[in-house]
C-alpha cells in the first residue's frame, strides 16, 4: 500500500525519501468517522507557509523565522501517542495539516465523514508575525490553490467578518504542521488534561456539524 505523495514543480532542488512500516488494523485512525458534535483540536499553530516566503522574499524577522523553525521541528509523535490513549470510541478521526493546508485536510475528514466542520477563526493558534505577513500581501502560490479549491461550489462558508490576512492562514499550506484530531466531546478535556501534564499545547478550534461544508465564524 502506498499512502501519500506530493508532485512539486519549482527551480529549487528537492530530495524524497520512502516510508514504510506495519500498523495493527485497530490501531488506524482514520481521516473519516467523524461524528456531529465531536470537538476539533489542533496541535501546532499555522504559518510556516507564510513564513517561509517572507524568507524567501528577504521580509522576514528573525524571532519569527526562529518560532517557526521550532514549531517543525517538534515532531507529532507525542501528540499521536496521547491521541490515542482516550477511552476506546471516543477517538474518531484525525490528519496532519500539511500541504493542503488547515481547511483542505479538514476538509477531506468532512467529506470521508459525511459531516461539515465549523471552525472559530478567532481560536486558531497562529505562529509570530504569520497575521503580519499574511495581511502584507506575502504568501506561497499553493496557498491561492488551496483556496480556489476547498471554496469551490460553496463549500466554505464565512458567518463573520473575517480579516483578509486570517482567512489566507486557513489555506497556508504547512510543511510540519500539527495534527487535527475529531474527539468525542467527552474526551477532549482528557486529552487537553493529558497534553497539559506534558508542557504540551494543543488548541480547540471548532466542531464537528451534521451540515455539509466547512462554516467559519
Amino acid at each position: 500500500m502506498i499512502v501519500g505523495g506530493h508532485t512539486v514543480v519549482d527551480q529549487e532542488p528537492k530530495y524524497g525519501l520512502c516510508v514504510t512500516g506495519l500498523i495493527h488494523p485497530d490501531r488506524i485512525t482514520p481521516k473519516a468517522n467523524a461524528r456531529p458534535g465531536d470537538v476539533l483540536l489542533l496541535t501546532k499553530p499555522l504559518g510556516t507557509g507564510i513564513i517561509s516566503t517572507a524568507l524567501k522574499r528577504g521580509q522576514v524577522q528573525a524571532a519569527h523565522i526562529d518560532a517557526s523553525t521550532q514549531s517543525m521541528l517538534r515532531l507529532n509523535k507525542r501528540a499521536a501517542e496521547l491521541a490515542q490513549t482516550l477511552p476506546h470510541g471516543s477517538f474518531h478521526s484525525a490528519t496532519d495539516i500539511t500541504g493542503y493546508g488547515l481547511l483542505g485536510h479538514g476538509a477531506e475528514i468532512a467529506r470521508n465523514s459525511g459531516v461539515g466542520l465549523r471552525i472559530a477563526a478567532a481560536a486558531l493558534p497562529l505562529l509570530p508575525g504569520a497575521l503580519d505577513y499574511a495581511q502584507g500581501g506575502i504568501a506561497p502560490g499553493g496557498l491561492f490553490r488551496n483556496k480556489d479549491f476547498v471554496e469551490q461550489n460553496g463549500y466554505v462558508r464565512y458567518r463573520a467578518a473575517i480579516d483578509e490576512g486570517r482567512k489566507l492562514l486557513l489555506f497556508d499550506p504547512q510543511t510540519s504542521g500539527g495534527l487535527l484530531f475529531a474527539v468525542a466531546p467527552e474526551a477532549a478535556a482528557q486529552l487537553e488534561a493529558a497534553f497539559a501534564a506534558e508542557a504540551l499545547p494543543i488548541w480547540r478550534i471548532g466542531a464537528v456539524i451534521a451540515a455539509p461544508g466547512i462554516e467559519i465564524v
